[in-house]
């Protein structure tokens, strides 16, 4: 087993947003992470972001840790709805450690949410 993380995807939306906003809030009411599907608490900051693809409005809302960790480990563009911990599931599931690929991460709170996420996917 590799002690690297080497953990890099590329999101599978491939065409061109006709409209792509990402503005920073903090939450007047709890939302829910549209990556971890975890709360937002009031008071928390977190990325909304608003798009226009194919012809349909989306809008999106990410915990700051999803967000720093899904720029860590993500090369391109992105579809959101929960695929950034489906790609770390499956890698995973491949045998990449978790030590190196914390160790790629700065801040406390996205260190704790990878761990959590993968003690999540480990079943402890």
């Amino acid at each position: 087993m590799s002690e690297e993380c080497g953990v890099s995807f590329d999101g599978e939306y491939d065409g061109d947003n006709e409209l792509y906003v990402e503005s920073w809030r903090r939450a007047r009411k709890p939302h829910k992470c549209g990556e971890c599907r975890g709360e937002i608490a009031k008071g928390s900051r977190y990325l909304r972001v608003v798009g226009k693809s194919d012809g349909r409005m989306w809008t999106a809302l990410l915990c700051e840790p999803c967000n720093t960790i899904l720029h860590e480990f993500n090369s391109g563009s992105w579809e959101f709805g929960g695929k950034v911990w489906e790609n770390m599931q499956h890698v995973w599931a491949n045998g990449v450690p978790l030590q190196p690929c914390l160790n790629r991460l700065s801040d406390v709170a996205s260190k704790t949410k990878l761990r959590d996420m993968w003690l999540s996917f480990k079943g402890v």
